[in-house]
């Protein structure tokens, strides 16, 4: 029994893998997180109406709370914005890094707080601090070859 907790805390990273629900509708991305919950009884997912947002708490393996944060396109309805949450900063930097080993997208750091993936994959990583929090936010976004050359070139 101690074996599959551990097992399963251990996999919580790999389950919500960030760039893995981006491009779901609310409601395939909705169903995915309320089936992880049902095999994590520390977690739970809530509808944030105000910013329109999905919200899903949980704990990772050394029992810190983090928090998962998806935001939608108005007109698609796909997922686009994906905010790892934490008072726990190697949590938030550990979830991070698994991110930026993932070599396919060639991630390139234009600056402090920012990570570019390649051209072709449109996503950008922004990193803050706000108070005692640290988080990290995975945005698919659509940019110009130009523009995406003058991200790189800073």
């Amino acid at each position: 029994m101690m074996r599959s907790l551990l097992l399963l805390f251990l996999l919580i990273p790999m389950a919500l893998s960030a760039q893995k629900n981006l491009g779901k509708s609310r409601q395939v991305l909705m169903d995915h997180l309320q089936q992880f919950i049902k095999n994590s009884p520390s977690s739970k997912l809530e509808f944030d109406k105000q910013n329109e947002r999905l919200v899903m708490s949980t704990r990772d393996s050394s029992g810190q709370s983090i928090r998962y944060e998806y935001g939608f396109d108005d007109k698609s309805g796909a997922c686009f914005t994906e905010m790892t949450v934490s008072t726990c900063e190697t949590c938030v930097r550990n979830e991070l890094n698994r991110l930026l080993s993932v070599t396919s997208y060639q991630w390139k750091k234009i600056n402090e707080s920012q990570y570019v993936s390649r051209f072709e994959d449109y996503l950008l990583i922004e990193w803050q601090q706000t108070g005692t929090e640290f988080s990290f936010t995975l945005i698919k976004t659509t940019w110009t070859r130009e523009l995406y050359n003058m991200m790189k070139e800073n």
